[in-house]
C-alpha cells in the first residue's frame, strides 16, 4: 500500500502544481531601481555641520524642537533610561537632559511630531525589536515640552513630568519586525512604521482612534518598496500646505512629495526622489524636517567615531 501512495504522490503533485504562499493583502507594491531616480535638485549637495559632534552616543531618533530655535530633540535606543536630550544643531551641545516620568524605554528608536488640537505633541516609538520576538511594541505620546516648562540652566539631568501622557500598545499583522523609521502623518494623525529587516521593506499603518483605546491594537501592512534597513523617517506640514514624507537607510535618503489632500498610502506608491546625503556617518538613524523645508541627520556613535548634526538646505 505504501508503495502505491508514493507511486501516485509525484502524479499528484504534478498535477496539482507547487501550491504558492497566498498573496499579502496589501495596497501597493512600489519597486524602484536607486540608480535611476531622480535626484532632488533644490537642495545644497554639501550640508552645514555643527561646530562639534553631539555627546548622545546612541542616538536612534531625532525630531526638531518646536519651542527652541536651532535645537533638536534626541533619544537613545536599549540600555539608556527614558531621557530625552535636547540638543543645539549649531554646536551640537546638549543644552538639557529630560528624564521623562511615567515611561519604560525597552528599545526607543524614534521620535515624532505633530499637532493634535492645537497643542504640539511628541511621539516615542519604542518599537525596536533586532530579534523580531516582542509580544507587542509601544508608542507615547505626551505634549512636547516648551520653553520654559524647565530650567536649560541646570547641568543636571531634569525630572520631567510631562502633561497629555498616553500609551498604546500595538502589535504587527504580519507578525513581530523590528521598526526604526516612525512618523505621525501631520493631516490625518495616523501612525506609520516602516520594517527595517525585510528585503522589500513594508509601511504598517495604526489609526489615531487606537490611541488611548486600552486595547493591544493592530498596525496594518499597507504597502512594499524597493528599500531596505530603514532607520529614519518624518513628516511636516508646511505653510504653503505641502506635506512631503522622508525616509532613509545607512547610505540614502527618499523624498516623496506632497501636498496635504494626498493620502499617505497614495503618495507613497509613486515613485520617490534622492535628496543629497553626500557625506557618510558611522551608523546614521536620525532625520527630521525644519519649517523652511531643511533638513538635517545625525548618527550614533561607532567604534569610537561620533557625528555631527549635518543639514542640507532647501533653495
Amino acid at each position: 500500500m505504501y508503495r502505491f501512495f508514493y507511486t501516485l504522490l509525484p502524479l499528484f503533485l504534478l498535477c496539482c502544481g507547487k501550491v504558492e504562499p497566498a498573496p499579502e493583502p496589501i495596497t501597493f507594491q512600489n519597486t524602484f531601481i536607486f540608480d535611476a531616480l531622480n535626484t532632488a535638485k533644490d537642495y545644497s549637495l554639501v550640508p552645514d555641520s555643527s561646530t562639534s559632534t553631539i555627546s548622545v552616543s546612541e542616538a536612534s531618533g531625532g525630531v526638531l524642537a518646536t519651542s527652541f530655535p536651532h535645537h533638536v530633540w534626541l533619544v537613545n535606543d536599549s540600555g539608556d533610561n527614558t531621557s530625552l536630550y535636547l540638543v543645539n544643531c549649531k554646536t551640537g551641545k546638549t543644552t538639557a537632559t529630560l528624564l521623562i516620568e511615567g515611561l519604560v524605554n525597552m528599545d526607543w528608536e524614534e521620535l515624532t511630531f505633530f499637532v493634535s488640537d492645537n497643542i504640539p505633541m511628541l511621539g516615542i516609538a519604542d518599537v525596536g525589536d533586532n530579534l523580531e520576538l516582542r509580544d507587542f511594541v509601544t508608542v507615547y505620546t505626551m505634549k512636547e515640552p516648551q520653553e520654559g516648562s524647565f530650567d536649560t540652566l541646570v547641568s543636571g539631568v531634569v525630572h520631567y513630568v510631562p502633561e497629555f501622557l498616553d500609551s498604546l500598545r500595538f502589535t504587527y499583522s504580519t507578525g513581530p519586525r523590528d521598526v526604526e523609521a516612525v512618523f505621525v502623518d501631520p493631516v490625518s494623525e495616523n501612525w506609520y512604521f516602516i520594517s527595517k529587516r525585510e528585503s522589500r521593506n513594508g509601511l504598517y499603518e495604526l489609526s489615531k482612534a487606537s490611541m488611548g483605546s486600552g486595547i493591544i491594537d493592530t498596525a496594518q501592512l499597507k504597502g512594499r518598496f524597493s528599500m531596505y534597513l530603514s532607520t529614519a523617517a518624518d513628516s511636516r506640514l508646511f505653510a504653503n500646505d505641502s506635506c512631503p514624507i522622508i525616509l532613509r537607510n545607512y547610505d540614502r535618503i527618499l523624498l516623496w512629495r506632497r501636498d496635504q489632500n494626498t493620502s499617505v498610502i497614495d503618495v507613497m506608491q509613486r515613485e520617490p526622489e534622492l535628496l543629497p546625503y553626500g557625506l557618510s556617518e558611522p551608523q546614521g538613524e536620525c532625520l527630521w524636517l525644519w519649517p523652511n523645508g531643511n533638513y538635517s541627520t545625525t548618527s550614533e556613535e561607532r567604534q569610537g567615531v561620533k557625528a555631527p548634526i549635518r543639514t542640507y538646505r532647501k533653495g
